[in-house]
């Protein structure tokens, strides 16, 4: 995950079609070796690199609109830590 995490970053920046290609199946790699190894099965890979992608897309969001000033809209999930673990909250 932290592999697609990576790539993800770095491709978001690039307009190239080549690059970007390179970059996601790099960070395929990690999740595709886990499948060859039987230590994952399909949906986790699957499911870690789309919450890796989310993840970059949701800070690269919200640190331009931290740049810019500008007030995000939609839906905020947001967590705080509580006496006996977190609080989850929606914003929207």
């Amino acid at each position: 995950m932290v592999a697609m995490i990576v790539s993800h970053a770095f491709a978001r920046r690039i307009d190239n079609p080549a690059p970007k290609v390179l970059l996601y199946s790099l960070g395929a790699i990690g999740g595709l070796s886990r499948l060859y190894n039987r230590d994952h099965w399909l949906t986790d890979v699957v499911l870690g690199n789309a919450l890796a992608i989310t993840s970059v897309n949701s800070v690269a969001n919200w640190l331009e609109a931290k740049k810019s000033g500008k007030k995000l809209g939609g839906l905020q999930w947001r967590v705080f830590p509580a006496n006996r673990g977190a609080r989850l909250s929606v914003i929207w």
